[in-house]
């Protein structure tokens, strides 16, 4: 091989060891930074007013000199890393800046053949909350939220997914989801609220502002802990604009999450890395399919 891709800080030897290995042989590396592998507390603590609120398992400051150490060490090696979205500003703490690749979405790419979007809305709405980790996407003040609009009498109906395969989950954001709230803390958004936007449904959570600057189409609605019953009690009483934030954030999906596009630009990575020639622009880009799987 002449390349190696490693996904969240890992490598085929503890502590990194293979990595100047690697590079004696003339190895070129590319890494994938995915979340909570590099999220640093000493950066959330100047930009993010909720960053106490979710100190869980691998989400803690205690960890920071690990990341920050392993971070330091790898970059020492490798021609690439994508640190896509709230993750650029942990990468540029430590890494050199003409390393950093913050516009492939290589770990986050949907086919969007397999989102067919639904526009349609109903009276009576559906709001959908799947979290991974309930603490660290805030559900708590979600339902909280919840609970206080059902005091106000307001018609609408909240459904909690966790532990739905994901197929079924993706049924239910198609054909039954109104509205989506995605997470109340971290300032970024993940794979939910991107499933969301390709089937074309309106999404909220909180977003930092320096994400907003950076992807100045993000339709997500932004909603802070005292603003988030305010903005869920808009969605719920105007349709027309349920429908206007889905077809916006479907227009989002297909300009950032589309798989073609984010495949030929890595391809287009590898080849620069490589010091190959560009392909002819017919030429297939075929993914490597997974283990075990015949050709």
């Amino acid at each position: 091989y002449d390349l190696f891709h490693f996904y969240f800080g890992k490598t085929f030897l503890p502590f990194g060891l293979d990595l100047p290995i690697l590079k004696l042989f003339g190895k070129k590396m590319v890494f994938s930074y995915v979340g909570s592998d590099i999220r640093l507390f000493e950066v959330d603590r100047v930009r993010n007013p909720y960053h106490e609120l979710y100190k869980v398992g691998r989400q803690h400051p205690r960890l920071d000199g690990r990341k920050r150490r392993m971070m330091r060490w790898q970059s020492l090696w490798f021609d690439r890393c994508l640190a896509t979205r709230n993750l650029y500003a942990y990468a540029r703490a430590v890494i050199p800046e003409r390393k950093i690749v913050r516009h492939i979405w290589a770990n986050t790419t949907m086919d969007l053949r397999e989102y067919a979007p639904n526009y349609e809305t109903k009276a009576v709405p559906v709001i959908i909350h799947a979290p991974t980790n309930p603490a660290i996407k805030g559900t708590a003040y979600i339902e909280k939220a919840v609970e206080e609009l059902k005091a106000e009498g307001l018609s609408f109906e909240y459904r909690r997914l966790q532990k739905v395969p994901n197929l079924e989950a993706r049924r239910i954001y198609r054909e039954e989801a109104d509205i989506i709230v995605d997470q109340m803390l971290s300032g970024g958004f993940g794979t939910l609220a991107m499933e969301g936007m390709c089937y074309g449904k309106p999404v909220c959570g909180f977003v930092l502002p320096f994400l907003r600057r950076s992807l100045p189409d993000l339709p997500v609605v932004q909603c802070s802990l005292e603003t988030l019953k305010d903005q869920l009690r808009w969605l719920i009483q105007n349709p027309e604009e349920r429908v206007r934030l889905g077809r916006a954030g479907r227009a989002f999906a297909e300009a950032h999450f589309d798989r073609e596009k984010n495949y030929q630009a890595l391809w287009d990575l590898y080849l620069e890395l490589l010091g190959l020639p560009d392909e002819p622009p017919d030429a297939p880009v075929r993914a490597a399919k997974p283990a075990g799987e015949d050709e």
